[in-house]
């Protein structure tokens, strides 16, 4: 049921058709060496041809405070009238116990407040035509600092963003408790951040402790998409900028990386000539 072949039965392919060239190819006396098959090199891909294109260098900051100031004053317009909105940032993943992954902000707490900061909180605070809106960060750590690099305290973060007041995380639990107790609404996305998500559940049951007496304190959650989602589709003039620049700075990244893709070279290689270019 096998064809003939310089291969034992059990490495020979049944489903190979006899006229298959590879198998033609194959010596029919078992005594004969099969020769060596030819090595095949890859052929070099070519840096693109047309001329590099002009690109403004568009890696200059964060948007200006006004920016984000008007983002906040369009969040307040839909906030119920004595209500409060807690933003969580994101974490640091780690791919190991001492590796750490490139840190991307929370895309939400970017928008409103310009936080680039890992485990940093904001919370908005309407109180009728009232707008206020307070941050909490890591405080400074000499020793994760020198692996880490410099962090910027709380309060000096505060200032720099326009916040009315900036403490440690090591405050969050009591003074998140504080700032929910007179509010009625607080936008959280439940189930996204369980480290937060505890004092908010703890603010609630506050309030249904006292509510009876004093009729006052947090009734409800709302998911805070209720509130940013439609804002956050419809871009400012600072975003449409940033849209564009990060499709240049796309083109010109893959353009560098493909520039190193040649037989022999490493992806490690390529990678670099990207993100160089990025």
């Amino acid at each position: 049921m096998y064809r003939r072949s310089s291969l034992p039965p059990k490495l020979a392919n049944p489903r190979l058709p006899p006229t298959d060239p590879m198998m033609s190819k194959l010596p029919a006396d078992r005594g004969d060496s099969a020769p060596s098959a030819p090595v095949v090199q890859p052929p070099a891909v070519a840096a693109p041809s047309q001329p590099a294109r002009e690109l403004v260098d568009h890696r200059g900051g964060s948007a200006p405070a006004s920016c984000f100031a008007e983002r906040r004053r369009r969040v307040a317009e839909r906030m119920d009238p004595v209500s409060a909105i807690v933003l969580p940032g994101g974490v640091v993943q780690h791919s190991s116990r001492d590796s750490e992954y490139p840190f991307r902000p929370d895309s939400e707490l970017y928008w409103a407040t310009g936080i680039e900061e890992p485990e940093a909180v904001a919370v908005l605070l309407r109180r009728g035509a009232e707008l206020e809106w307070q941050l909490f960060a890591r405080e400074r750590d000499e020793t994760a600092e020198l692996w880490t690099g410099p962090r910027e305290a709380p309060q000096a973060l505060a200032e720099r963003l326009g916040a009315a007041r900036g403490r440690g995380l090591s405050e969050l639990p009591s003074a998140l408790a504080e700032l929910l107790a007179e509010v009625d609404t607080i936008y959280f996305r439940l189930g996204a951040h369980p480290r937060i998500e505890s004092h908010i559940i703890e603010a609630l049951q506050r309030a249904r402790a006292r509510g009876a007496r004093e009729g006052t304190g947090p009734r409800r959650v709302v998911d805070p998409g209720e509130l940013l989602d439609d804002l956050r589709m419809i871009k400012d003039a600072h975003e449409i900028e940033r849209i564009r620049a990060a499709a240049d700075l796309t083109l010109r990244g893959f353009e560098a990386g493909l520039a190193e893709v040649r037989a022999g070279a490493g992806e490690w290689q390529v990678q670099a000539a990207l993100e160089a270019a990025f």
